[in-house]
């Protein structure tokens, strides 16, 4: 609410500061002026659609995360340039004087750097910081006010009036705005193969929202530009000094729409119809409530406050703001209308509304203001967006009759639904797809900068959420359900140098608390972490919970204390806390450098590996089983208890290989002893699995050379 009001504010600061200009520029200047600038900000507006791409309304309503800061950042880098053309071959055909032409290139660079505000603000909103956006309009409306009384009102100068505007917007958005965003994004200037990609794809998706952002500016310039071209600039500051104490109308709308957006979409996503008619008819209901206001207040107030502001020879057209109002009413529930089309994601029915609106005007202009004027251009708007609204409004109402109707629109699912984290190794992969054959529904949280998302298995029950492990806080914006399981297996670090990484392992402390408080926030019943035999250092013993944790590197030390610290959350947050520890696991999407997928990987190509004397007395689980064995702890394993997951069986590493030559490729004998062993080798690494077996029903279903066998039909 309050992130709402601060919103409301500095968009009514902002847009204010826009009309008090515009009111402005003929008390110190002329109807001529004020007619330029109008002109200026008209088809800045219009090519405003170029480079923000309608791209706000899709990213606050990304709650999938389908795409990155990041890959949102660069995409406004190539709108900017595409923006800029357009305007260059625009103004190359309308052939404006150059003065003319300074103005709108003038005005085009302040909303190509409001563009970029509204990235970063976009940003800072999915962060649950909308107020962000409010601020930033507040000081950024507020500037070029004080802008206008300490250079314009003195020397009379547009151009350099404008060319203020855009320092103050630059230094604004550089200072506040681009600093808010960063604080809660790690997006980058630097951009990847793979993210361009992604950003083309992005655009490419987006084309159709674009155009219909194009569009929509150009609906309401279209009667300016006819009606300047028809009956000159003056006639046109006439219109705009009429027509600008509607901006304020327009600013409640949009202060409506932009938070109405990321709800709809949740609701549409949960086919929750009568909460969709709710947010539709409240929205509809405010609009008609704030236009019937305009419309009484321009009756009782509107010649005074005209007389006031301009001067008498305004009035004889002072009849024409009841038909801008009634136009402007319409625009405003056709807004309110394609914020559905958006979070819908009915992006080219949204265009073909929104251009066929653009020809009807753009006709009835021609038609309408040779004959009457500035009551032509308001009669042309009010036809064409009323039968605009008309139409899109039939079509909305289809699509959400059409949903089914939950049984109760409060529960989010009807099936389970469960968290993953740290989800595209084997087994990951394994807990996925056993969840999905539970019946659950899974949330597989991905790193976006990955390169191994691609091993998340395709399914409808499958929902990709796009979230670094630093931004876990994100999760429940992320997360439209109520989800019963928690589990994460999210760990920075894990190979290599990180692993004694001192301030990385104690950053992944605190990402485990904050999965843990995601998990609250999504009603998560159990919270199962899953640890390392790593927590125990080396030792000549079988592995139970009980045994002496002594770890001998910062990534075993940092999973034990996450082992206790998580647990004493849980409990204090009264969600079920369970720690596992996982011995050796093996399987497809297994770390190429894994011993197991090494081999199987040489071996299929003919290359016979060296290995160590391979001495060593060890236990392999295959990763369906570690899965299985996670799964249940889930759902039978006792609170605050620590299982330690393996086969429960003790072998020689050597027997392990030579079972992985012989299925594999028989012709290749192992050399052993031809690599040393690293240092601090463990040489014993065995699963007492008793307390599993007894507290769950786990049984091992894959023998090692039928895992084996698996694994080598997976790799390439």
């Amino acid at each position: 609410m309050i992130d709402s009001i601060v919103f409301f504010i500095g968009t009514t600061t902002f847009y204010l500061a826009h009309w008090i200009i515009s009111v402005l520029l003929v008390k110190y200047g002329s109807y001529e002026q004020a007619g330029l600038f109008s002109l200026a900000m008209s088809i800045g507006n219009v090519f405003f659609g170029v480079i923000a791409y309608g791209m706000r309304q899709y990213q606050v309503s990304d709650i999938k995360n389908n795409y990155t800061d990041n890959e949102y950042v660069l995409s406004r880098k190539i709108t900017s340039v595409l923006g800029f053309i357009t305007l260059i071959v625009y103004l190359l055909f309308m052939r404006y004087p150059n003065n003319t032409v300074y103005v709108i290139v003038g005005y085009f660079v302040f909303k190509a750097i409001e563009a970029y505000v509204d990235v970063y603000n976009g940003i800072s909103q999915k962060n649950g910081q909308m107020w962000v956006s409010g601020v930033s309009m507040l000081i950024r409306g507020l500037s070029i006010l004080a802008v206008f009384f300490i250079v314009y009102s003195g020397k009379k100068d547009l151009i350099t009036l404008i060319f203020l505007m855009c320092l103050c917007e630059f230094i604004c958005a550089l200072l506040f705005d681009y600093r808010m965003a960063k604080s809660k994004s790690n997006f980058y200037f630097k951009f990847t193969s793979k993210e361009l990609k992604k950003t083309y794809y992005l655009l490419l998706g987006t084309f159709s929202l674009m155009i219909y952002s194009f569009t929509a500016s150009g609906f309401t310039a279209i009667p300016k530009i006819v009606l300047e071209r028809s009956a000159g600039t003056q006639m046109l500051g006439y219109f705009s000094s009429i027509s600008s104490p509607t901006a304020v109308f327009s600013l409640l709308v949009s202060a409506i729409t932009l938070p109405l957006l990321p709800k709809v979409s949740h609701a549409f996503q949960k086919n929750q119809r009568n909460i969709l008619l709710k947010y539709l008819i409240c929205a509809q209901i405010a609009t008609f409530l704030f236009g019937g206001l305009a419309i009484i207040f321009c009756s009782a107030f509107g010649q005074q406050v005209l007389e006031l502001l301009f001067n008498e020879e305004l009035l004889i057209y002072f009849n024409a703001i009841y038909l801008i109002v009634i136009s402007v009413i319409l625009i405003g529930l056709s807004t309110i209308i394609n914020a559905f089309f958006i979070s819908f994601r009915k992006l080219k029915q949204l265009l073909a509304f929104s251009v066929s609106a653009c020809v009807l005007v753009l006709i009835l202009c021609l038609v309408l203001i040779p004959k009457y004027s500035i009551y032509g251009a308001a009669y042309a708007m009010i036809i064409a967006s009323g039968i605009q609204f008309i139409a899109e409004t039939v079509y909305i109402l289809k699509i959400i009759l059409s949903l089914k109707k939950t049984e109760n629109e409060d529960e989010k699912t009807d099936s389970p639904c469960a968290v993953v984290t740290g989800c595209t190794g084997s087994v990951g992969v394994s807990l996925i797809n056993k969840l999905v054959d539970e019946g659950y529904t899974v949330y597989a949280v991905l790193n976006p900068a990955s390169a191994r998302n691609s091993n998340v298995p395709e399914n409808e029950k499958v929902k990709k959420i796009f979230c670094g492990i630093d931004e876990y806080q994100k999760l429940p914006n992320l997360i439209d359900e109520k989800c019963s399981m928690f589990f994460h297996l999210a760990w920075a670090g894990t190979f290599g140098e990180g692993r004694n990484d001192v301030a990385l392992q104690q950053k992944n402390i605190e990402y485990s608390l904050d999965a843990v408080k995601a998990a609250k926030a999504l009603g998560c019943e159990v919270f199962v972490g899953v640890g390392s035999q790593a927590e125990y250092g080396r030792v000549n013993v079988k592995l139970t919970d009980s045994t002496p944790a002594n770890p001998e590197n910062e990534y075993g030390k940092a999973k034990l204390i996450a082992s206790q610290r998580t647990k004493e959350l849980c409990n204090e947050l009264g969600i079920r806390h369970e720690w596992t520890r996982l011995l050796s696991v093996y399987g497809p999407f297994d770390h190429e450098k894994s011993l197991v997928y090494s081999a199987i990987s040489q071996l299929k190509s003919g290359i016979c590996p060296e290995y160590t004397p391979a001495e060593q007395i060890w236990d392999l689980l295959y990763c369906s089983d570690a899965a299985n064995a996670i799964y249940l702890v889930a759902k039978e394993g006792k609170p605050n208890e620590t299982y330690v997951i393996g086969s429960g069986e003790e072998k020689p590493l050597k027997e392990y290989i030579e079972t992985i030559h012989r299925v594999v490729n028989p012709d290749i004998e192992p050399l052993f002893g031809k690599r040393e062993y690293g240092d601090n080798q463990v040489m014993y690494l065995c699963a007492d699995i008793k307390k599993l077996e007894n507290d769950t029903s786990y049984k091992q279903e894959i023998p090692f050379e039928e895992g084996i066998k698996r694994m080598a039909k997976e790799i390439k």
